[in-house]
């Protein structure tokens, strides 16, 4: 079955940002209560996680994306330690440790994490993160970064995960979305991205080193919003 973005029909989608609020001020904790639709938008002191939300999408009858919780890290985690240990798509160390990870993944107090869960385990399968690119006068423009567990390939997690990430950073105000990073090699993430309206404005030649391949390049990916 091709997987199909949806919607959470009982919700719609995420909450409307009140006129003249920041794009950075889009983030809040995980302290336990739902706040109201005011203090949505409300910056927050913890960052990382959205509050708790309803489901952001359907995947599939098993998969669904949602915003992330304190609680779903050990399972973030078990998604992004085979793909950074790799080293084949991502600029991080292969040894990294798990709380650089963490402070990586989760830090900047405007980052956003999603995950992707298959409903049946309730395994994550699949995680993303978006944040402003740069500061201040940069900050209109989102930076994102997505990770699918192995043996949910195939399925269409990442393609979900991407469009959710669309959807959300441009409900938060963002005008555009920019990857920094996309390894030339990989060539299913370059059609996905590709595949989602995002273009190719320059390559970096030699810019990334492979572990099989050798110096190869990086892609700077951009769409607007």
């Amino acid at each position: 079955m091709r997987a199909r973005l949806q919607l959470d029909p009982e919700h719609g989608r995420l909450p409307e940002r009140p006129k003249g609020a920041d794009c950075k001020s889009a983030v809040t904790d995980f302290g336990g209560s739902n706040p109201s639709p005011a203090t949505t938008w409300k910056a927050r002191p913890r960052p990382g996680f959205l509050h708790p939300s309803p489901t952001l999408a359907n995947v599939s009858d098993t998969i669904t994306i949602r915003a992330a919780t304190d609680a779903d890290w050990p399972g973030v985690w078990a998604v992004l330690e085979p793909v950074f240990r790799a080293g084949e798509t991502y600029t991080y160390p292969r040894d990294i440790r798990e709380e650089s990870a963490r402070a990586s993944w989760l830090g900047g107090e405007h980052t956003r994490v999603l995950v992707a869960v298959d409903a049946g385990p309730g395994d994550i399968v699949g995680t993303a993160k978006y944040l402003p690119n740069h500061p201040g006068a940069g900050a209109h423009v989102a930076n994102a970064s997505f990770a699918v567990a192995a043996r949910a390939a195939g399925r269409g997690v990442g393609r979900a995960l991407g469009q959710a990430v669309i959807d959300a950073a441009r409900a938060d105000g963002y005008r555009a979305i920019q990857f920094n990073a996309v390894v030339d090699t990989n060539v299913a993430a370059v059609r996905l991205w590709e595949s989602l309206g995002f273009a190719t404005l320059a390559t970096v030649p030699e810019a990334f080193a492979h572990p099989t391949l050798g110096p190869v390049g990086l892609r700077i990916m951009h769409r607007f919003l």
